[in-house]
């Protein structure tokens, strides 16, 4: 039977009745609601169980997790009941700096070459940020994947590509840590079904390369940000390309829109994303564009986040619509009074300012469990001592290792030059158009495989940033 769930309505207004049928939770309309229909898929609904494959007779314990090319690269954790952690070793540390008092020093120039003090962090780097856009990828991505109506599949891409900034809500006073070149970040959930690596690739402009995937789904993305400073906004410009695939055969491409932290000189800071995101089937020629609204000046919270978007077939002719807030949840609108509810967010854990405004799904990023603290290459971000300091509530100690180690990258990178040699990423190689970066090495070593291996007790790693954090 369907699990019924509090639901809001687009208009943030709770729908106070249901009937549950079985597979669908159908929300009655009301005056609350202005006469709308709710529609929300059951959270119980038949899967199927994730493919395993043993190939080691004596090794039966191990469970190999198949992509959707059908080859074993990797692993799922035996014990799927892992528990993740619900708060942080400490909360907020340090006083908030004036971000705009920064940016009036170095109008002009890329943010990315100044090296701000690190209580101008939280405790996750940029590498873990990039996974955060995964945390609704398993249940909106598997759904697309099976699908038999190319509007459906259209809107749950869509769907997903909004549910990626709703981690961004509460999270303007404190950036991620700028990644080493060389870090990595790996996310390999039972719970979620899915599998995640990403890798600094490029140091400046910093450039992350990562690659996801879950059952009948996989995501390849190259990520950079450009910033332009308004005087009482920060202007971030997404650049770079996101590719998603479905067992289905199709194959998307997601154009985002930009950020803009607002009310940088005075007033409550927050963040807005606005402009236009554009999702193409690169098979079909079919498109879904959104429109990420900009709230009114006087209109306050309530005005903010909206998205409303439309999906296009090859003529560009209208098929279908989808609305909601980038910060609650996504709809398809059905009819004239009937919206699909295809997304909704989790609820904050309480108290989410104390804890840097993350998401439960955060607050696990940066956790060792048990499950991979001998998995875990030296390069992953969650063995970097100063973003360990900082989360323990150390800010002295934190500091002194983040100048640390960024003089000693500087080293590194003085020595490459030296040599006339250039940066060769660990788990990426460039595309052949020699933008976007393509999941794998250029020697044709793979992460995945290589933590199966490492997991099994048949290698150790072997990666030449062995000593990146100078452990």
């Amino acid at each position: 039977m369907a699990t019924g769930t509090a639901l809001r309505g687009i208009n943030g207004s709770a729908s106070p009745s249901f009937m549950d049928d079985g597979d669908h939770v159908f929300y009655d309309a009301d005056e609350m609601t202005g006469g709308v229909e709710f529609e929300m898929r059951g959270e119980d609904e038949d899967h199927d169980d994730i493919v395993y494959d043993d190939d080691d007779d004596d090794d039966d314990d191990d469970e190999a997790v198949h992509a959707t090319d059908g080859t074993a690269v990797g692993t799922v954790p035996s014990q799927r009941d892992v528990v993740y952690r619900t708060e942080l070793p400490a909360p907020v540390t340090g006083e908030e700096l004036s971000l705009f008092s920064i940016l009036k020093k170095n109008v002009g120039k890329d943010l990315s070459t100044i090296s701000f003090p690190v209580t101008f962090n939280c405790p996750l780097s940029l590498l873990q940020a990039v996974a955060e856009e995964y945390e609704y990828a398993p249940r909106l991505l598997e759904r697309a994947a099976q699908s038999q109506d190319s509007v459906e599949r259209m809107s749950l891409v869509g769907a997903f590509a909004v549910s990626s900034y709703a981690s961004t809500a509460q999270r303007t006073t404190r950036k991620p840590f700028n990644p080493l070149l060389g870090e990595t970040f790996e996310c390999v959930r039972a719970d979620r079904d899915m599998h995640f690596i990403a890798e600094k690739v490029v140091h400046r402009p910093p450039v992350v390369a990562s690659y996801c995937f879950g059952k009948g789904w996989k995501v390849s993305a190259a990520s950079s940000v450009k910033n332009k400073f308004w005087g009482k906004s920060l202007e971030l410009i997404a650049e770079g390309a996101q590719v998603v695939e479905l067992d289905s055969g199709d194959k998307y491409s997601i154009s985002k829109p930009s950020s803009f932290i607002r009310n940088l000189l005075a007033g409550n800071k927050y963040l807005e994303h606005v402009g236009e995101m554009v999702i193409t089937n690169l098979n079909t020629g079919e498109r879904l564009v959104i429109q990420f609204k900009e709230g009114s000046m006087f209109g306050g919270a309530a005005n903010r986040n909206h998205i409303e978007g439309t999906i296009y077939d090859r003529n560009n002719d209208a098929m279908g619509t989808v609305k909601g807030k980038w910060d609650e949840q996504v709809a398809r609108v059905m009819g004239k009074d009937h919206l699909q509810v295809l997304w909704e967010v989790d609820p904050l854990p309480p108290n989410p300012a104390r804890y840097y405004g993350f998401t439960r799904f955060a607050i696990s990023l940066n956790e060792i469990t048990d499950d991979i603290k001998d998995i875990l290459p030296p390069t992953d971000t969650r063995l970097r001592p100063d973003q360990r300091a900082l989360e323990k509530g150390d800010a002295d100690q934190a500091e002194e290792l983040k100048l640390s180690l960024e003089n000693e990258q500087r080293e590194r990178r003085k020595q490459l030059e030296e040599s006339g040699q250039d940066y060769q990423p660990q788990w990426f190689h460039p595309g052949s158009d020699g933008v976007d970066w393509v999941y794998g090495s250029s020697d044709g070593r793979e992460y995945f495989r290589e933590r199966q291996n490492v997991e099994k007790g048949r290698a150790t790693w072997d990666v030449k940033n062995a000593d990146i954090f100078g452990q």
